[in-house]
């Protein structure tokens, strides 16, 4: 419970105000950490009292959105008031033993429980690609335009967090063993670790041959946790558009440091969310720790060891295409997936969302155009009713 004396206003105490906050929906309790500094602590705390009350978790899903391969569920496990962070972790007693292929890691989303639509049983978890019950456009010469609408409608309270995929970039090794990985964004970061198998000494029920691969081997995934920020927490509560600015950068002393280091170095591009990086970022490892001088040696390597999603990112920002607005699309997601066998390569993908958005944003101003023109002809009609009236 956070102490304060800072709520001068308050008739009651703060834990009174701490308990009536963590009985509203998450993003209105986020909402009131913009008072003051007293308030900001007091709604983390909130926000702590309303997932243990809840029971809220954080879902993991690996492979496709309408068929994912590993599927955990994390509970809530701690705050660290210092750092603001909150962390989750599975129930590693009650999971079995699951089975994936490279494929299958490099589709991952992380979802929150108390985001709408988000479907908490194993076997789903989002909504997939929307299905617009369109007859045959063949037939119906209107269907082209019920689609668009909605289409439209589908890309307007779009929210970029329950689109979003993620990929474990390290490559496991293709021989028998374990090895640690990271991936993340601004305000979240999950810690894993990546067994690699060979498939015959692995049960034939935890095997789907529908699935194999040429890589002849097969791997397990163990999260060891998902650590976010309060900004991650209600990000998949809304549809508008959230500044990258105003999420809360996740242990942002080891990413002062070590820009800090890297600038000695004259770096200052690099991919922050990177596993070399997040791996280096969870350790106590200081400037002349061998390991530093290991990542500093990678990024100078690599020119600053950009992932093909920062890739991406970078040449739509370049085209004044939202990095945000990539997920609206599940090319993107098909793409970063496997982007060495995808039909088109990065510049073509790149074109068709940004073709994508344009077309999407003339369609919009068309629309509002057709609606402020409708409300000018009706100002009309009005004013001229009381000029006749007048007569």
């Amino acid at each position: 419970m956070v102490q304060s004396h800072n709520l001068k206003t308050n008739i009651f105490p703060n834990e009174i105000f701490q308990h009536a906050l963590a009985l509203l929906p998450l993003k209105e309790i986020y909402s009131f950490k913009r008072v003051n500094k007293a308030w900001y602590r007091l709604c983390d705390h909130a926000i702590v009292e309303h997932i243990t009350t809840s029971g809220s978790k954080i879902h993991v899903r690996a492979g496709t959105s309408k068929k994912p391969k590993l599927c955990y569920d994390l509970n809530f496990v701690g705050y660290d008031p210092i750092s603001n962070i909150f962390t989750f972790q599975p129930l590693h007693d009650n999971i079995e033993s699951t089975f994936c292929y490279l494929k299958h890691l490099r589709e991952i989303r992380i979802l929150f429980g108390e985001w709408e639509g988000v479907n908490t049983t194993l076997n789903k978890f989002s909504p997939s690609d929307p299905k617009f019950e369109i007859p045959n456009r063949h037939v119906d010469p209107q269907a082209s335009e019920v689609l668009r609408r909605a289409k439209l409608e589908f890309h307007k309270n779009y929210i970029e967090s329950l689109r979003k995929v993620y990929q474990l970039d390290d490559e496991p090794s293709l021989k028998e063993g374990t090895m640690i990985s990271c991936l993340g964004d601004k305000d979240i970061v999950l810690k894993c670790h990546i067994t690699t198998a060979l498939p015959c000494n692995v049960p034939n029920d935890q095997l789907n041959f529908e699935d194999d691969d040429a890589g002849g081997v097969v791997y397990s995934l163990k999260i060891d946790f998902v650590k976010v920020c309060a900004s991650w927490l209600v990000s998949g509560t809304t549809s508008n558009f959230i500044p990258e600015d105003s999420r809360n950068q996740i242990f942002a002393p080891r990413f002062n440091l070590l820009d800090q280091i890297l600038a000695e170095h004259n770096i200052t591009r690099y991919y922050r969310y990177s596993s070399i990086v997040l791996k280096w970022i969870l350790s106590d490892y200081d400037r002349n720790d061998k390991k530093t001088i290991e990542l500093i040696q990678r990024i100078l390597y690599t020119q600053g060891n950009f992932s093909i999603r920062s890739k991406v990112e970078t040449a739509l920002e370049e085209q004044n295409v939202k990095k945000q607005n990539m997920w609206k699309y599940s090319l993107v997601a098909r793409f970063l997936c496997d982007p060495d066998s995808y039909p088109d390569p990065l510049d073509m993908v790149v074109d068709r969302v940004v073709r994508a958005e344009r077309s999407e944003s003339d369609q919009m101003k068309d629309n509002n155009h057709h609606k402020l023109s409708r409300f000018s002809r009706g100002l009309y009609f009005i004013k001229m009713k009381f000029i006749l009236s007048d007569t």
